[in-house]
C-alpha cells in the first residue's frame, strides 16, 4: 500500500470530494427538474452576503434562471403558505421588492436596494469587484492537490462510495455452492451444502442443486456461512442526537422519523456480516422513544433501510444515565419505579377510557365524542396491551429486578433487558418472567468503566444459558458492530459454551426477542436470504467476512483474494487451575507442544525451571530429580504475553474520580513514577492475567509530560514486587492537533482573548526547550560532581529527565493520527532520544516513514473505527499488515487497565486481515520486549530467561483459547482465581440449589 506525501492527496480521495462537491452543487437543479418545490436560502453560509456568489455556482451546474427565481419568491412563499401575500409582484401582495442591476446569475450582478413592506433600503457598494474572492464559497476542488498514487492490492487506497459498491449483482437470485453451513436450525451443521436463493428467500438447501438460467453462482468452496449477523442495540443510521432527554417520559417519539442512510456504520457493519440491527433511542430518560429495526443497505433512502412487517418497540432506562440528570425527576432508583408505575397506571386509565368509549360508539345510536388523543399514552398503553415490546437499558440486578416485578404487575409478558450486566445474579427470576422468559441482551466482556460496570462478568451468557434463558449479545457502538462474531467466540471460553450456542446469541436470540425470527435469524427454506460469508468458521478470530447478503443481494464483498480457510477445532477438556506449589522452586513442564516464540515449536519437550529461571528447554530435555512435574499432554506452551501499554494497577473504576491514579494535574511531571503507584490487589490485575498476560507497562497518562512507565508482573504482595523495572521510559503526549492545518492561521485570522491554551506547536516548542535545559542541568550536575562539590540547585524534573535526555532509556510518545506521527519523528530525531512511538491509529498511512526514522510501534487497539470516511473499512485491521510489510517492528498495548485481557485478540484480528499468525504471536511477547529493551529478560522460552509461562488448550491469540496453567517468575498462579470467576461459581451454585 502506498504512503501519502505529506500535504499531498490520493486521486481516489480527491475523485470522491469532487463528485460530492458537484452532487450537492446540482442539487438544485435535479430538484427543478424532478417539478418538485423546493426553495434556496442561505442557511449554513458564513457569511449570506455571498449567497449571490453561490446561487451562481448551482446555476453553472445546470440550474435555469427561471428556477432559481421561483426558488427564491414563490417556491418558499408556498412551502410557508403565504403565496397570497409574497412571492411575486401582483397588485395586492405585501411591497416587498429587490432591485438589482442585472440579471440574476450574471457575474457582475449585485443587488442595489431593497424594499421590505414598502421602505427602501439602499444596499452599500461590495468592496471588490470579484464574486469570487470569498473563502465562504464552496470552491470547486482543485485537481492539481490531487497525487494519483497507484491502487493497492485491494483495489483502492481510499474507500469512495463507488469502491463499496459489490461487484456481484444477483437481484435477489443466487446459487452459494458447496459452502459449510451453519444453519442454527435443527439440521445443525451442513457440510459441502448449496443454498439456492430466490426472489430473496431462501428456496433450497442441499449438494448439487441446480438453478435456473441467469441465477448467479457463487462459488463458497472453503468457506462457511452463517445466518446474517442480528444487532439488538444500536444507534446507527439516526439523524441527530438519539436522546429526547427533556422529560422522563418520551415515549411519542420515534427512531423511524429520523433515519438516514447514509451512514458509513451501515457499510461497515454489513463488513462485519451485521444485516439488522436494532436501533434505540437513548438512555436518558426512563421511558424513552420508539425504536426502529433496519436492514444494512448502505445509500439507501431513509424509507427503504426498515426491516419490513416487525413489531414496535420501546426503550426503557434504569439506573445511573437517567439519575445523574439533576435537573430532573427521578435522581433514584426508587423514583425511576415510581415513574415507570405512574406511567402505566395513567395508561391503563387512558386505555380503558377508549375501550368505553368502543364500547359507547357500538351501542349508541348518534354519534359520540372521542377521548383526547395521547400520543404518548397510546404508546404507553400499546405496551400493556403488548402490542409494543419493552427493551430496558439497565445494569444492576437490583433494577432488574425491579423492572421485572414492575411489569409483570401491569401484566406485560414481553421484555428485552439490555446490557444488564448483572443479570446473572437474577439468572432464575429472568427465565421466569412472562411468556417465555426475558431475554438479555449484553456485552461479552465489557466492565469497571463505570460502578455499575464493577460486577460485569464475561459469564453473564453462560449462566442465563445455562438458567434456561435466551442472552444476547450487542455492540451499542459503531465500532464494535464490526465484530460481533469475535464476541461470540468469547463465549466459548467464558462458560464453555458451544460453538452453536455462541452463534446463536448474534442470530437466533436477537431474532427471538425481536419477533422477527420467522423471517431471518437461521438459514431455512423460506426465510430471508441474509447471509454472511466468511473464509473460515466465524468462531475463528483468523477469519473474516468477504460476502454479506440482504434478501438475496450483495451488500458487502471484499475485493481480492479470499485467504483462508481457517477451520476450528472441536474444544477438546483438558486440565486447569494452579500448578502444584513447589517447596524448592523447581518444575518442569513435559509432554507439551513448546512455542518458544524465538525459535522453532518443540512438538513433544520439556521446560525446565528454576528460582523464577528457566534452565533448560528441548526435546530431549528430561525433569530433573525432585523438581515438580506439569504433565502438559494435548497442551501448549508460550511465554506470557506483554501488554506494552495500559493503565493497570493505577486506574480502577471508570467514572468514578477517587479509583484513578494515571493522570496527575500539571503539563509536565517527568519525575512522576508509575512503580510507586500501582495497587497489587487490584482487582483488574488477575482478570488480565486470564487471557495470558504476565507482564505490562503501567503508565501514566495525563499531561504533556505525564511521568516515568514501570513494567509489571502481574503478580505480587507489594508495588516493589509488582514493578520489576521501575523507570522504564518516560511518556510524552504528542499534542492534539499536532502537524494538522491551522485553517484559521492561514486565513490570518487571531486567535479569540480567552484561549489561553497554548497551540500545539508551543508545546512541541517547550519540549524542545526542556530537553536542552536536561542536557544543560547534567552537564553541570557532572561538572559539580568532578569537582567534588554538590549542584546547588537539584531540579527533580529535570533530575528525571536526565537517563532520557542521554539516550540511556527510551522515551515513548504517543501520537495517533498521520500528522502527529509526523511530527513525533522530526521530535525524536530533533531530541536525539530513543523513541518508541505509541498509539499509531493511523500508523498504516505513514508505515514507510516510521520504517525510514527506525522508530518500533506499540499499537493501539484494533478495536477503532477508521478515522476518516475515505478510509477502507479495514484500515485499522491491516495497519500491522502494514507495519510489517514496511519492516517496521511492533508490539500491542491494551491502552487501558479493564481492556487489558483484550490484548491477544488484537493480535488474532490482524491475523483476519493478513498478518502471519507467528508475526502476530512475536507481537505480543518478543517483539513488545525488543522495543522496551527487556527481551534479555522476557518475550521468550530461552535459558537464563524468566520464567513467565503460559499453558495454554490452543492458539493464545484465539478468543475460544482457555489459558489452563501460568507461571510468573516461576511462580504458579491461578488464573481461574479472580472477580470474575469468583463471581461465576458463586452464583453457578445459586442455580444448582433452585
Amino acid at each position: 500500500m502506498p504512503t501519502a506525501t505529506p500535504g499531498s492527496e490520493p486521486a481516489g480521495r480527491f475523485n470522491e470530494r469532487l463528485r460530492l462537491w458537484r452532487e450537492r452543487v446540482g442539487t438544485a437543479a435535479t430538484l427543478a427538474a424532478s417539478g418538485h418545490p423546493f426553495a434556496i436560502t442561505t442557511r449554513g453560509q458564513r457569511d449570506a452576503g455571498q449567497f449571490l456568489a453561490n446561487l451562481r455556482l448551482a446555476m453553472d451546474a445546470g440550474l435555469s434562471h427561471d428556477a432559481a427565481l421561483r426558488a427564491l419568491t414563490l417556491g418558499p412563499a408556498g412551502i410557508l403558505g403565504v403565496d397570497r401575500q409574497l412571492g411575486s409582484l401582483e397588485a395586492g401582495k405585501i411591497g416587498n421588492v429587490a432591485l438589482l442591476d442585472g440579471r440574476l446569475g450574471e457575474a457582475n450582478t449585485r443587488v442595489r436596494w431593497v424594499v421590505v413592506d414598502g421602505v427602501p433600503y439602499q444596499q452599500a457598494p461590495a468592496e471588490t469587484d470579484d464574486p469570487d474572492d470569498d473563502d465562504d464559497q464552496p470552491d470547486e476542488p482543485e485537481a492539481e492537490t490531487a497525487n494519483a498514487e497507484p491502487a493497492d492490492d485491494d483495489g483502492v487506497r481510499v474507500e469512495t462510495d463507488a469502491s463499496r459498491v459489490p461487484a456481484t449483482r444477483t437481484g435477489g437470485d443466487v446459487l452459494i455452492r458447496n459452502a459449510t453451513v451453519l444453519t442454527m436450525a435443527q439440521p445443525g451443521v451442513l457440510e459441502q451444502t448449496d443454498i439456492l436463493v430466490q426472489d430473496g428467500l431462501i428456496a433450497e438447501l442441499g449438494r448439487g442443486l441446480g438453478a435456473p438460467d441467469g441465477t448467479v453462482v457463487v462459488d463458497a468452496t472453503g468457506a462457511w456461512v452463517m445466518p446474517g449477523i442480528i444487532d439488538d442495540h444500536s444507534h446507527m443510521a439516526v439523524d441527530g442526537g438519539i436522546n429526547e432527554g427533556t422529560l422522563s417520559i418520551t415515549a411519542q417519539v420515534r427512531i423511524e422519523d429520523v433515519l438516514r442512510g447514509d451512514d458509513l456504520t451501515l457499510y461497515r457493519a454489513a463488513a462485519g456480516g451485521v444485516t439488522t440491527a436494532n436501533v434505540l433511542h437513548g438512555s436518558a430518560n426512563t421511558i424513552g422513544g420508539q425504536r426502529a429495526i433496519i436492514q444494512m443497505k448502505y445509500g439507501v433512502p431513509a424509507t427503504e433501510l426498515q426491516f419490513d412487517d416487525y413489531p414496535r418497540g420501546i426503550k426503557f432506562a434504569l439506573g445511573e444515565n437517567v439519575t445523574r440528570r439533576r435537573n430532573r425527576f427521578p435522581n433514584t432508583r426508587m423514583g425511576q419505579e415510581a415513574v415507570i408505575r405512574r406511567a402505566l397506571t395513567e395508561a391503563q386509565v387512558y386505555q380503558a377510557q377508549w375501550e368505553e368509549y368502543e364500547a359507547e360508539s357500538r351501542q349508541a345510536d348518534r354519534r359520540v365524542a372521542p377521548p383526547r388523543r395521547d400520543l404518548r399514552l397510546e404508546t404507553l398503553a400499546g405496551i400493556l396491551s403488548g402490542e409494543i415490546l419493552v427493551h430496558s437499558h439497565g445494569y444492576n440486578a437490583d433494577e432488574l429486578f425491579m423492572l421485572l416485578q414492575t411489569l409483570e404487575a401491569f401484566g406485560v409478558r414481553e421484555l428485552t433487558l439490555e446490557h444488564a450486566l448483572e443479570a446473572y445474579k437474577i439468572a432464575p427470576e429472568i427465565v421466569a418472567f412472562g411468556n417465555r422468559g426475558a431475554f438479555v441482551s449484553t456485552f461479552a466482556d465489557n466492565w469497571a468503566y463505570k460502578i455499575e460496570a464493577y460486577d460485569a462478568i464475561p459469564y453473564n451468557v453462560a449462566l442465563i444459558t445455562e438458567a434456561g434463558g435466551r442472552a444476547i449479545l450487542n455492540s451499542d457502538s459503531g465500532e464494535r458492530v464490526r465484530r460481533l462474531y469475535v464476541d461470540a467466540a468469547k463465549m466459548v471460553r467464558f462458560g464453555g459454551l458451544s460453538y452453536r450456542q455462541a452463534l446463536e446469541t448474534i442470530t437466533l436470540n436477537p431474532a427471538m426477542a425481536l419477533q422477527i425470527d420467522e423471517y431471518v435469524g437461521s438459514i431455512e427454506v423460506g426465510k430471508r436470504a441474509d447471509l454472511a460469508l466468511f473464509n473460515g468458521h466465524p468462531l475463528n478470530i483468523y477469519s473474516r467476512v468477504f460476502m454479506t447478503l440482504i434478501d438475496g443481494e450483495v451488500v458487502f464483498e471484499r475485493r481480492g483474494d479470499r485467504g483462508g480457510p481457517f477451520p476450528l477445532a472441536p474444544k477438546r477438556t483438558t486440565p486447569s487451575g494452579p500448578a502444584p506449589r513447589d517447596a524448592n522452586n523447581r518444575y518442569a513442564i513435559v509432554n507439551a507442544e513448546i512455542h518458544p516464540v524465538s525459535g522453532p515449536a518443540i512438538p513433544h519437550g520439556t521446560l525446565v525451571f528454576e528460582d523464577g529461571r528457566i534452565t533448560a528447554i528441548g526435546a530431549d530435555v528430561t525433569a530433573p530429580a525432585g523438581a515438580t512435574v506439569v504433565d502438559a499432554e494435548g497442551m501448549r506452551v508460550y511465554p506470557g504475553l506483554i501488554d506494552g501499554g495500559t493503565t493497570l494497577g493505577l486506574n480502577e473504576i471508570g467514572g468514578i474520580a477517587v479509583t484513578q491514579d494515571s493522570a496527575e494535574s500539571g503539563v509536565i511531571q517527568p519525575d512522576l513514577r508509575a512503580a510507586v503507584a500501582v495497587k497489587p490487589d487490584s482487582e483488574l490485575i488477575p482478570v488480565a492475567r486470564f487471557t495470558g498476560i504476565t507482564s505490562a507497562v503501567s503508565a501514566p497518562t495525563g499531561g504533556l509530560v505525564p511521568g516515568q512507565a514501570a513494567l509489571i508482573q502481574l503478580a505480587g504482595w507489594t508495588p516493589a514486587e509488582l514493578a520489576y523495572v521501575d523507570r522504564l521510559a518516560l511518556q510524552i503526549n504528542i499534542p492534539n492537533g499536532a502537524g494538522a492545518l491551522d485553517i484559521g492561521a492561514l486565513l490570518g485570522q487571531d486567535r479569540g482573548s480567552d484561549d489561553d491554551a497554548p497551540t500545539a506547536d508551543e508545546q512541541i516548542e517547550r519540549l524542545r526547550e526542556l530537553f536542552t535545559e536536561a542536557r544543560t542541568y547534567a552537564d553541570q550536575r557532572d561538572q559539580v560532581a568532578q569537582a567534588g562539590q554538590r549542584l546547588a540547585s537539584y531540579d527533580p524534573a529535570l533530575e528525571a529527565l536526565v537517563p532520557y535526555a542521554r539516550r540511556e532509556k527510551p522515551v515513548i510518545l504517543s501520537a495517533n493520527s498521520a500528522a502527529a506521527i509526523l511530527v513525533a519523528i522530526d521530535l525524536a530525531a530533533e531530541l536525539d532520544v530513543r523513541a518508541i512511538l505509541r498509539g499509531g491509529q493511523e500508523a498504516w498511512r505513514v508505515a514507510d516513514e516510521i520504517a525510514d526514522a527506525g522508530l518500533p510501534v506499540l499499537l493501539s487497539p484494533l478495536t477503532r473505527s477508521p478515522s476518516d470516511r475515505y478510509d477502507p473499512y479495514d484500515s485499522v485491521y491491516r495497519s500491522p499488515l502494514r507495519l510489517h510489510e514496511a519492516g517496521v517492528l511492533f508490539g500491542f498495548q491494551s491502552n487501558s487497565g479493564s481492556g487489558s485481557r483484550q490484548l491477544p485478540f488484537h493480535a488474532g484480528m490482524a491475523v483476519a486481515f493478513g498478518l502471519p499468525p507467528e508475526v502476530a504471536l512475536r507481537s505480543v511477547t518478543l517483539s513488545t520486549a525488543e522495543i522496551l529493551g527487556v527481551d534479555d529478560q522476557v518475550g521468550s522460552l530461552e535459558v537464563g530467561k524468566r520464567a513467565d509461562v503460559i499453558i495454554t488448550d490452543g492458539d493464545p491469540l484465539q478468543a475460544v483459547t482457555n489459558v489452563q496453567y501460568m507461571f510468573i517468575n516461576g511462580q504458579p498462579v491461578d488464573v481461574d482465581d479472580n472477580k470474575h470467576t469468583r463471581l461465576y461459581r458463586q452464583y453457578q451454585q445459586r442455580l444448582g440449589q433452585q
